[in-house]
C-alpha cells in the first residue's frame, strides 16, 4: 500500500510548502530577482518559468494572509516599532524612477 499524497499548497501546482517558502524568501529576503532563480534551477536541471514562480509568490501571499494579519494587529498594538531600512534598485515601479529609493 502507498500513503496518499499529501494535499499541496496550490492545488494543481507542483510545488511543495518547501519549493513555496525558498521562492519567497530568495526573493524577498535576499532580494534575489526571479530570473535569476529560474536560471539557478535550470543549471540543476528544474526548468520553471518566472510566471509560474511570480505565481507562487502570489499564492504563497495569499495563503499566508491569516498570518498576516494577525502579524499587523499585534504590530500595531506596540507602542513603538523598529524597521529595516535598507534599499534596494527596483527599475519598473509605477511613477518611479530607477534612480529612486525603494523598499522592501
Amino acid at each position: 500500500m502507498t500513503a496518499a499524497k499529501p494535499a499541496q499548497p496550490i492545488p494543481g501546482s507542483m510545488a511543495s510548502s518547501e519549493a513555496l517558502a525558498a521562492v519567497v524568501v530568495a526573493k524577498y529576503c535576499d532580494a534575489l530577482p526571479l530570473y535569476r532563480l529560474t536560471d539557478i534551477f535550470a543549471r540543476g536541471g528544474l526548468e520553471i518559468t518566472r510566471g509560474t514562480l511570480a505565481n507562487w509568490c502570489i499564492k504563497s501571499a495569499e495563503l499566508l494572509s491569516p498570518l498576516i494579519a494577525a502579524m499587523k494587529k499585534h504590530l500595531l498594538a506596540q507602542s513603538t516599532l523598529c524597521a529595516d531600512e535598507t534599499t534596494i534598485q527596483v527599475l519598473d515601479e509605477k511613477d518611479r524612477t530607477a534612480q529612486q529609493k525603494s523598499y522592501m
